[in-house]
């Protein structure tokens, strides 16, 4: 149990969803209160537990979780803690800004937080490949990073899909997200040293230019604390909460790395790699797709399609968990079929899949019917057709926000009194993570689509019980005099 976790004195628990390459709690929370979803947070008192969750997750929480020991909201309990409760958050598993505002939460309370580890460790993956489908080379980024930075100051990039992309490695053996297990690279004006886990030493120099030392990731307190440089800028929203505990605090600047957007604005090599796996995929699930038939199950379509992939020597892997979803299973947005999952019968199917190429990366949505389709399917196919092909052709100021964009394709549902409770899309990373921030296309985006970004867009309607819709391709960002378009991949 959970509560075998966290040092004596300890009586509340927060236990966010959350993977890396060094830690994972999944498995904590799944065995905590059963939930199996990728996103959420587990609050628990001696007394009571509450997981919190978004709507993609509503169904398939509520048929998980047992009820008599968790509620499950989608708003965190504010009544969860009382004054002078000791409360448990491990600080691997949050940034330093999502630290702060569970701080702020816990404290309003009259609680007080602490670390303790919860996560479980991960071994992982010892393999490292050279990345060559890149817009500029890891020596140019480093310098384009320091000519950001004043003589005494200094960078820290602490995020390993960050790191990953700046220094053009990835690891094909790690499942879903092929990113390294690279701790921190601190990078001053005459020196730069990557912190990484033990197993990945001696590979990952083999990879990278020589004038980046590579030391093991328990060197990153004696590097932090080095003389010569008097300022580290790090971002709040990258360094966990546990890294930023161990910096100097007299020589932290926060401060918001330009590597995100320069990381999520992809050059024309990357987008040519993006078409190239895309022309990959998109062969092999045209061949899938012929071969799907009615009495093949949920599970076996996820097989088949895997096989199909397999046949080319670019295919590293899926992107995300693929989601075959049958019948009324369509209406769970993030489904996950198993060995006693359901076969295809007549009814809707909902494929959702991507793949991990060495050129980049995929993610797509198909809803099919077999059978006779009824009316009421057909009408909401189309409008939901309508509404991705609303936004897919839309031309949008520079500047525009994620949010503006969201309600474009929304907007064609909100007329028959329809929403999703979703986002619109996401940023997709270059053979890297399929969720990638920036963008957001949803209704608290504040942030500007940019030209160069790739973007999904995957509207969506649902019926709780009978079956869901969704459509989605990806798409990146063209600017032409001050406008700009989505160009499909």
């Amino acid at each position: 149990m959970i509560w075998s976790l966290v040092p004596e004195g300890i009586n509340g628990v927060i236990l966010p969803i959350y993977a890396d390459a060094f830690v994972d709690t999944r498995g904590v929370v799944r065995d905590a209160c059963g939930f199996s979803g990728s996103a959420g947070v587990l609050v628990l008192t001696s007394a009571r537990g509450w997981l919190c969750t978004d709507s993609r997750y509503s169904v398939q929480a509520s048929r998980e979780v047992d009820a008599q020991r968790f509620t499950v909201v989608d708003t965190y309990p504010k009544d969860a803690f009382v004054s002078g409760d000791v409360v448990a958050l491990d600080y691997r598993c949050v940034t330093q800004c999502a630290q702060e505002r569970w701080q702020d939460r816990v404290q309003a309370c009259g609680a007080r937080l602490e670390h303790a580890d919860l996560a479980r460790p991960v071994c992982a993956p010892s393999d490292v490949r050279a990345h060559t489908v890149t817009d500029a080379s890891c020596s140019e980024t480093i310098e384009r990073l320091r000519a950001t930075l004043n003589p005494c100051e200094g960078i820290v990039c602490s995020d390993e899909e960050l790191l990953s992309w700046l220094m053009n490695v990835r690891s094909p053996a790690r499942r879903f997200v092929p990113a390294c297990a690279l701790r921190a690279l601190f990078i001053s004006q005459h020196k730069a040293v990557v912190c990484v886990s033990q197993s990945l030493l001696s590979s990952l120099q083999k990879c990278i230019p020589d004038n980046i030392d590579v030391v093991d990731s328990q060197e990153f307190c004696r590097i932090a604390a080095e003389d010569g440089v008097e300022a580290w800028l790090c971002d709040k929203n990258l360094m966990t909460a546990f890294d930023a505990a161990k910096m100097p605090k007299d020589r932290v600047v926060w401060h918001e790395n330009p590597c995100v957007q320069w990381k999520a604005c992809k050059g024309e090599k990357s987008l040519q790699g993006a078409r190239d796996a895309h022309r990959l995929e998109g062969a092999g699930l045209v061949t899938f797709l012929s071969d799907v038939h009615q009495g093949m199950t949920e599970e076996e379509c996820v097989h088949a399609l895997e096989k199909v992939r397999a046949r080319s020597p670019h295919y590293w892997g899926p992107s995300f968990p693929t989601i075959s979803a049958f019948g009324e299973h369509s209406a769970i947005v993030h489904y996950s079929p198993s060995a006693q999952s359901a076969a295809i019968q007549e009814g809707p199917w909902l494929l959702d899949a991507g793949g991990q190429y060495d050129s980049g990366t995929t993610d797509m949505t198909r809803t099919v019917f077999f059978g006779a389709v009824p009316q009421d399917f057909k009408e909401v196919y189309t409008r939901v057709l309508q509404a991705h092909i609303a936004l897919a052709s839309t031309r949008f100021p520079v500047g525009a926000t994620g949010s503006q964009l969201d309600a474009l394709a929304r907007s064609v549902l909100w007329r028959y009194g329809w929403d999703y409770g979703h986002s619109t899309g996401h940023g997709v990373g270059a053979s890297l993570n399929v969720h990638e921030a920036p963008p957001s296309l949803s209704a608290r985006s504040v942030g500007c689509v940019r030209a160069g970004m790739v973007v999904s867009i995957e509207p969506g309607y649902y019926q709780e019980g009978l079956w869901g819709v969704r459509l989605e391709n990806l798409y990146y960002v063209r600017e032409d005099q001050g406008w700009c378009r989505f160009c499909p991949l």
